[in-house]
């Protein structure tokens, strides 16, 4: 089940263990929360690896009909990072889980893109009464994600237009945290109103991979005067011309994968499955888009261009590698414009 069907699912009965996996840390954390908020107490958070046997023996063994109702969660439970004496302390505690109980075994891994349910894990969930169940709390994308920000705006008190948060999106990323603190510092600044496109604009930091979206969307339209403006205003902001270069590269290279699939009478879902990408990634449908204007011998030709600027990049002096990037930028908006794709 995913978080909304779990939130559903105790308001009914709640089950004495719960696996929660995933990739999305405040999925997870509202999902504790419910749960918690359900049984009318705070969860104990323990680490799994490192929480006293005696500890989780007592929490487990213990029961009275005066405590009320308990959460302990166990994070940090990656079966890789457990040794087989811990699984196996931590299996023989599972069939003991008293009514008055709910056991959370958390593993929530933000870099991760894909997910299964382990086959160890299946069977730790059969152990207790009643058996347990899987939660997954995955990134959203896509329209989702814009709904969730949506009812982020509506739990401050405020209201956020559509294109202010894809523009939201755009900026700061699909990190549900991150998102959430922008939007808190957002709906203040509206004085919990509207938060409007405009508004983000004044107040949303970019980050760098946004930043060179930005600049990518100049480069297409010509508009080299713009690009490096943008380009100055990340300098100038601390970043890093390799990782600049380097998203840059990426950027240009699933264009290539774009167009090329294109060409071969593919799809955008096609590129997420053929090029092992996470469904509905931004950057894809990104890529996609953009590479509809542009053929794959100009592609051809500014990959090589970036290829030969990491190269650069890499045995010059800091100084240097400024001008570097400021004249790669012109050159690969000079192939990527519209009056380059007609030579």
């Amino acid at each position: 089940m995913n978080e909304t069907e779990f939130v559903k699912s105790i308001k009914t009965g709640r089950k004495r263990l719960y696996y929660l996996y995933g990739n999305e840390r405040l999925l997870a954390e509202g999902c504790i929360s419910a749960l918690a908020k359900q049984c009318g107490t705070k969860p104990l958070l323990l680490d799994a690896a490192t929480a006293p046997l005696e500890q989780l023996e007592g929490e487990v063994y213990s029961y009275s009909l005066l405590a009320g109702n308990r959460v302990l969660v166990l994070s940090g439970f990656f079966l890789s990072a457990l040794d087989e004496q811990r699984l196996g302390e931590i299996e023989k505690l599972l069939p003991d889980i008293p009514e008055d109980l709910t056991v959370v075994l958390q593993a929530i891994d933000p870099e991760k893109d894909r997910f299964s349910l382990p086959k160890r894990v299946e069977k730790l969930l059969a152990l207790p009464a009643g058996g347990g169940a899987a939660v997954l709390a995955a990134k959203k994308t896509g329209s989702d994600l814009l709904e969730l920000i949506a009812r982020l705006a509506k739990r401050e008190g405020s209201s956020i237009e559509r294109a202010a948060a894809r523009r939201l999106v755009e900026l700061k990323g699909e990190d549900a945290l991150e998102l959430e603190g922008e939007v808190s510092k957002l709906a203040a600044a509206s004085s919990y109103g509207a938060i409007t496109k405009d508004l983000v604009e004044q107040l949303t930091a970019r980050t760098v991979e946004a930043g060179v979206y930005d600049m990518l969307r100049s480069v297409q339209r010509g508009d080299s005067s713009a690009a490096l403006s943008l380009l100055d205003d990340m300098l100038r902001g601390g970043e890093d011309p390799m990782m600049i270069a380097g998203v840059m590269n990426t950027a240009f290279v699933n264009m290539v994968r774009a167009a090329a699939l294109r060409r071969s009478g593919g799809s955008l879902q096609d590129m997420f499955s053929g090029f092992d990408y996470r469904s509905g990634d931004r950057k894809m449908e990104i890529a996609w888009r953009q590479s509809q204007d542009l053929g794959l011998a100009a592609l051809g030709r500014i990959v090589e261009l970036l290829y030969q600027l990491d190269l650069d990049l890499k045995s010059s002096r800091q100084d240097v590698k400024t001008i570097l990037l400021e004249t790669a930028v012109c050159e690969i908006s000079a192939l990527a414009s519209p009056a380059g794709r007609r030579r």
